[in-house]
């Protein structure tokens, strides 16, 4: 079933990127939509990418220094 939903679903994927990225209707219902800045996130305990995208440059992996990630030249984006 799932292999056939995949072919399915791909001979409309052309069809869905139109309806997702050029119609204006769509566009003016979903932009700007769930948008969370940074105190809002802080407060509601929001971490890894979620909390970066409200911009927050913070990461659990830089902060604890777990695992090998400190042995990684690497900045949070």
């Amino acid at each position: 079933k799932c292999l056939d939903f995949c072919d399915y679903f791909l001979t409309g994927i052309v069809e869905y990127q139109k309806l997702i990225t050029r119609n204006h209707i769509f566009l003016e219902r979903v932009e700007g939509i769930g948008i969370i800045g940074g105190e809002e996130a802080i407060n509601w305990g929001l971490s890894g990418p979620m909390l970066r995208a409200s911009g927050i440059k913070w990461d659990l992996r830089k902060v604890d220094h777990y695992e090998c990630y400190d042995e990684f030249d690497w900045e949070i984006q």
